[in-house]
């Protein structure tokens, strides 16, 4: 979890959004519309939906949250968000961050147009 190992050793079942809000208190993770759309983390570098990924899914994976881009909120798409006010209500903008980082690591010069 964001370059620490942890211990679950609860319900397997339960959605890995709530091990990190209710077990580790990392709240930068939202429930939002709860259907995963957002994109809320990383599981071994690919974004991932907290709330549809139950915790025996995410055992033995590299999982990265918003929390862990950046501990003071410096990371770059951080920075841009706030640069461009793009922040609205707040309860998806994590996930959308996430998800941007996750992007920019697979493809560091993403275009507009499709297929590049």
């Amino acid at each position: 979890m964001n370059g620490s190992a942890k211990q679950f050793d609860g319900d397997p079942d339960m959605p890995l959004l709530w091990y990190l809000r209710d077990t580790l208190d990392m709240t930068g993770t939202k429930f939002g519309c709860g259907m995963g759309h957002c994109g809320s983390c990383h599981v071994d570098s690919k974004a991932t939906r907290a709330c549809v990924t139950p915790m025996k899914g995410a055992e033995g994976k590299n999982i990265l949250t918003i929390e862990g881009l950046s501990t003071n909120g410096d990371y770059s798409v951080q920075q841009v968000w706030k640069t461009c006010n793009v922040a609205q209500c707040g309860y998806c903008q994590p996930g959308q961050i996430v998800q941007a980082a996750a992007l920019l690591k697979e493809k560091p010069k993403p275009s507009d147009s499709r297929g590049s």
